[in-house]
């Protein structure tokens, strides 16, 4: 007799994959942002059960998610050129 499990909602509308999570730092890298911003934007967080004393969560990212994300902000506004780090010229 197997036990009957049920999904969340948002669990079942979402296909089981093997995607592997990154953390909060790597998805950061990953869109060249702060870890600040990526934690107050409106990018799709995985909340993991927490592991130390206090119990907080642990806050992963599925990068095809993050990169879909960034892809729909990109198409709404455009994003300023960035300067050359001090002590470095632009080509051209």
């Amino acid at each position: 007799m197997q036990p009957d499990v049920r999904l969340e909602p948002a669990a079942e509308s979402r296909p089981l994959t093997a995607e592997p999570l990154v953390s909060q730092r790597e998805a950061a890298v990953f869109l060249d942002v702060s870890q600040s911003y990526l934690r107050a934007s409106s990018c799709p967080k995985v909340l993991l059960p927490g592991n130390g004393t206090k119990a907080r969560p642990l806050v992963r990212y599925r990068i095809s998610e993050v990169a879909q994300w960034s892809e729909q902000w990109a198409q709404r506004a455009t994003v300023p050129q960035r300067r050359p780090p001090y002590g470095l010229q632009a080509a051209g």
